[in-house]
């Protein structure tokens, strides 16, 4: 296959104001749109350059705690986007989050707004008639106001350019190429895990030395060389989140979990609710405990080939 000499053209500025001020329209709308407890993080780690450490001991709460709290909010920005007729490639959102998030703001007020949002949302404002507070409320409203269609266009400007730079840059594969079917969840889930952050009814927990053991259709929660806690489950990928059934007995009663899960590699996230004594199962509806539901909150991490699994018979 030869080379195709390409024409000399003038480099396309690769991030025309115009553009992503009409992008950033949409983008702060939907960032506003996103739960406080996702959106606090968001500012903080995407528009006021936090580490998740600083972001997480800003908000009081643990570092894996917000780190779920952020990808959940990357995945609920791409899905309203989408539903809006706006494709953006992961990788054209970080970059308006990161090149363009606070351009147009400086950096002061920028800190000085994100700041007083957070201690409002703490409950440690000062008073509610603030200048932070004023301007934050009136950059809201005019938020609210902008021309939303001014902005789909300029995404979609902006989008139909990178794609047509990658056709005429990257050649096309000599042979179409066989991609394997992704293997279902159930067995992807198979094996060993240890728990790595534990969060129970709003609280964080010392995960200790537990591990969650999952053959066929049955699981295990429990510590290495102990009886854990036998337990069946299902799974169904095809919900949004991916849901997960537990089951497992205390005594003779029945204890039904309901949650959601997410499986992303080597690391598992499970947020359930225990529901004894409940006539109406709830199931978990995100990756973070509330105090008084009864919620567990499981990140786990998949152990080595070496590592001892979960035994049936403590006695062993």
């Amino acid at each position: 296959m030869h080379a195709q000499e390409l024409p000399d053209l003038p480099a396309p500025d690769e991030h025309p104001d115009w553009a992503w001020r009409e992008v950033r329209v949409v983008l702060d709308e939907e960032i506003n749109h996103l739960p406080q407890r996702y959106r606090l993080p968001f500012i903080l780690c995407y528009m006021d350059g936090k580490t998740n450490q600083q972001a997480a001991q800003q908000l009081a709460c643990p570092v894996g705690t917000l780190t779920s709290r952020l990808a959940w909010a990357r995945k609920r920005l791409r899905v309203r986007l989408t539903r809006r007729g706006i494709t953006l490639p992961a990788g054209v959102l970080a970059t308006a989050l990161a090149g363009h998030g606070l351009a147009a703001v400086p950096v002061r007020l920028a800190d000085g707004t994100t700041h007083s949002a957070v201690q409002f949302a703490l409950g440690k404002v000062a008073t509610a008639g603030s200048t932070a507070a004023n301007l934050a409320r009136e950059y809201l409203n005019g938020v609210r106001r902008a021309n939303v269609l001014k902005g789909v266009v300029a995404v979609l400007i902006v989008g139909l350019g990178i794609a047509l730079v990658i056709w005429w840059l990257v050649p096309g594969p000599a042979s179409p190429a066989v991609v394997p079917a992704p293997r279902p969840d159930l067995e992807r889930i198979q094996g060993n895990w240890q728990v790595v952050e534990l969060e129970s009814n709003g609280r964080a927990l010392p995960p200790g030395n537990t591990r969650m053991v999952f053959a066929g259709d049955q699981c295990r929660l429990g510590s290495p060389g102990r009886a854990g806690l036998p337990m069946t489950f299902h799974l169904d990928p095809t919900r949004e989140p991916p849901t997960i059934d537990l089951d497992y007995f205390l005594g003779k009663e029945k204890v039904p979990g309901r949650g959601i899960y997410r499986l992303e590699g080597d690391r598992l996230t499970i947020c359930y609710c225990r529901n004894r004594g409940v006539a109406s199962p709830e199931r978990a509806s995100e990756f973070v405990t509330h105090p008084g539901r009864q919620e567990t909150l499981l990140i786990l991490q998949r152990e080595k080939a070496d590592a001892r699994p979960v035994q049936d018979n403590p006695a062993k």
